[in-house]
């Protein structure tokens, strides 16, 4: 065996021969079969184990821990303690409001890089990061944010708090969000029922994770609630106009409980309207508000420059009252050197 490697050469070697000439030596690496190296200036370094290992079987992996942790749960006591990573997030101590964004990628898009945006996201300092995975592929989506959030732990501004949000009807479909490397998960009272609702909200605090229970009445708050949740997010299932919804969203706002992280839903992209419509909510009380399908798509240059606006006057401390500033394409702000305004935001006479 060559030492180091724990590889035979194919054919006989001298050692001797070989310890004293280069050439030898040379012909000793030649020589090795298997012996992978990447080359790095000044350096010569064997591929990683886990890198040969991880490419076998990594569906039979995944299923192999997605069945450990419903195991997990399964063996559990009824009630576990909920993480707070979460609720801090979006219940801040300071009383200063969380914004969140929601990213949901339409079919016809098919998966792609989201390094970028999702380095803006942190860099904006968004509160929450919520990824819809129901869409195909969705679950390519969630795991691209979830390297590259990777990389910034241990730096400021740390990693943003992700939360998977889809079909979510069993303890394995919370597994799976643990397993794909998700802070919670966003799913809806209304479908579940109160029984199923107090199971999937153990089932998160068991596996770590922080339920974001999404309510629509005075009836779902107390579900949630009973059932140890401490993440609310008021969201309506509703097709009608956003203002309504956000009409009804601040209806509830004395049934919001104050031990609790409570955010209300305002759909993105509306042209300017969402920014007025968040400063109603937020004066109803709530401690935050989640943009749903705020973005979409990384590869559109007009996500990053919408996504920075947005944060930068909702974050705003110049003055209490939110303002709508009047802003043309080549002007300062989110249009600057565009030329034109992003989908949604009307023509260049509109006012953003």
């Amino acid at each position: 065996l060559v030492k180091g490697t724990g590889v035979c050469p194919k054919k006989p070697i001298n050692m001797a021969w070989a310890r004293s000439s280069v050439f030898g030596f040379v012909l000793l690496v030649l020589q090795v079969e298997s012996f992978h190296v990447s080359f790095k200036p000044s350096m010569l370094r064997c591929a990683p184990l886990a890198t040969t290992v991880s490419k076998r079987n990594p569906l039979s992996l995944y299923a192999q821990s997605i069945s450990d942790l419903v195991k997990k749960v399964e063996s559990a006591s009824a009630k576990t303690k909920a993480p707070t990573k979460i609720f801090k997030s979006l219940k801040k101590t300071s009383g200063s409001p969380s914004i969140s964004v929601e990213f949901l990628r339409p079919e016809k898009i098919p998966v792609h890089d989201t390094k970028s945006l999702s380095f803006e996201i942190r860099r904006s300092k968004v509160a929450l990061l919520v990824v819809d995975t129901a869409v195909a592929n969705g679950d390519q989506d969630f795991e691209g944010f979830v390297k590259e959030q990777q990389t910034a732990k241990g730096k400021f501004p740390g990693p943003v708090p992700l939360v998977w949000r889809g079909a979510i009807e069993t303890i394995e479909d919370i597994a799976k969000a643990k397993a794909a490397g998700a802070d919670g998960v966003s799913f809806a009272a209304s479908s579940l029922g109160e029984e199923k609702t107090a199971v999937m909200v153990n089932a998160c605090h068991v596996l770590g994770m922080e339920p974001l229970v999404e309510v629509g009445d005075a009836n779902e708050i107390n579900w949630a609630v009973s059932a140890g949740a401490k993440c609310l997010c008021v969201r309506f299932s509703s097709s009608a106009i956003s203002s309504f919804l956000v009409s009804a969203a601040k209806s509830l706002q004395n049934d919001l409980p104050d031990d609790c992280a409570v955010i209300a839903t305002v759909q993105g992209r509306q042209g300017g309207a969402e920014i007025e419509q968040a400063k109603s909510l937020l004066d109803a009380n709530y401690n935050g508000v989640l943009f749903s399908r705020m973005l979409e798509d990384a590869t559109d240059r007009f996500s990053e420059p919408y996504l920075k606006y947005i944060m930068a006057v909702m974050q705003s401390k110049k003055s209490q009252n939110l303002q709508i500033n009047e802003i043309k394409p080549g002007q300062s702000g989110w249009g600057a050197g565009l030329g034109q305004p992003p989908p949604g935001w009307g023509s260049e006479q509109s006012h953003a």
